[in-house]
């Protein structure tokens, strides 16, 4: 009986032992963690809505949806889709299909077909009613998107 004791001693670790195993785990978790990019949040805090909102959406990030806004160009010069809205004398109904093939175009170049879908199903008085009157739109890639619809137009049907 007594050796059978004494070798259950000897299998387990010194109580010191194990606490530095544990400290190791999680310094190795959270190098990983940096490593990654990961911030997690304790389980205890609730996160509101607003906290889940980003501009800059990451490759494994899931999109839930789009919301447009108008903000101050210096507050959203991060965000994947802006332009600059200055004063000028485009409408609001053509301002807004502008950008939205601007970022349609955007979307078809870099982001996952749901967030492309998404882009294009945006209500489109969802933006119309988020933008101001008389406005003149830039952004890189503008003239591009411009130059496109206007060949659309032209080779469009002719009416006899």
């Amino acid at each position: 009986m007594e050796d059978v004791e004494e070798e259950v001693k000897e299998v387990e670790p010194a109580e010191g032992e194990e606490e530095e195993d544990e400290e190791e785990e999680k310094r190795e978790i959270e190098t990983l963690m940096k490593e990654e990019d990961i911030n997690a949040v304790p389980e205890d805090v609730d996160l509101a809505e607003v906290d889940k909102l980003t501009g800059l959406p990451k490759a494994n990030d899931l999109v839930v949806a789009l919301v447009p806004m108008c903000a101050p160009y210096s507050a959203i010069s991060t965000y994947k889709y802006k332009v600059k809205l200055q004063q000028g004398t485009l409408k609001r109904g053509k301002a807004q299909k502008l950008i939205k093939n601007l970022f349609q175009q955007q979307a078809t170049k870099t982001a996952s077909a749901s967030e492309a879908g998404m882009v294009r199903n945006l209500p489109d008085p969802d933006m119309t009613n988020m933008l101001i009157n008389n406005v003149r739109v830039l952004a890189p890639g503008l003239t591009k998107v411009q130059n496109q619809t206007k060949q659309a137009k032209r080779s469009g049907p002719k009416k006899e």
